[in-house]
Parts: structure tokens; sequence; C-alpha cells
């Protein structure tokens, strides 16, 4: 790397660095659910951190106790969510009842395409 000129010095660092870069850390390209459901609420949100929180008390102690309390919130959180979404699609459909173009809009975002996720009808 004796470059006498800093700006070629500069481009033979940058173009080895990236090439030492892609090799060792390529991009990746990773789903990300989307977290912004409009149906989940701070309740839920609470009974799903204790529902992770005994799930790992549970894996790191093999305690009877934290699986017992890991149960517990599970079914309490999936029985929340099947509630929350419920209602929350049916508030939405109810709201555009009457307004053809706004119902199919809303339908449009709440069942699920192969493209686009959505808050699914379950």
């Amino acid at each position: 790397m004796d470059e006498p000129d800093p700006q070629q010095a500069w481009d033979l660092f940058v173009k080895t660095f990236c090439k030492i870069a892609d090799k060792y850390a390529p991009y990746k390209n990773m789903h990300v659910r989307n977290a912004n459901e409009k149906w989940i609420t701070d309740d839920y949100i609470g009974v799903a951190h204790d529902r992770d929180y005994f799930s790992d008390k549970y894996r790191k102690t093999g305690n009877y106790e934290h699986k017992i309390r890991h149960r517990f919130f599970r079914n309490r959180a999936n029985i929340m969510a099947r509630c929350l979404k419920r209602d929350y699609i049916m508030g939405e459909l109810e709201a555009n009842k009457g307004k053809p173009d706004a119902l199919w809009k809303t339908l449009k975002q709440l069942i699920p395409s192969t493209k686009s996720g959505g808050a699914g009808l379950e």
C-alpha cells in the first residue's frame, strides 16, 4: 500500500475493506414483522412480557413453578390475542358497514395476501 497520492490510498483501502466486509459480513434479507398491529394493547404487551419472562426462567432453571406460570400466561396471551383481533376486526367492519369503498379498503387491509401481512381472520 505504497500509494503516494492520499486519495488513491484511501480508494484502495475502501475497496479492500469493502471486499473483506462483504465476504465475512454479507448483507442479509430479513423479514421484520409488523409491530404496529392496531389491535395490540398495553394489557396484551404486559401479558406477553410475563409469558416470555417465565418461559426464559423455566428454560434456565427447569423449575416446575415457572413452567406452570409460563403455561398460564401463554394461554392467557393466546386467548387475549384472539379476542382483541376479533373485536378489532368486527369494529372495523361495523364502522364501514354502509360505505362500500371504505369496506373494501378495510377488507384488503385485514385479510392477509401473499404480498403483505395483515391482522388475519382467525
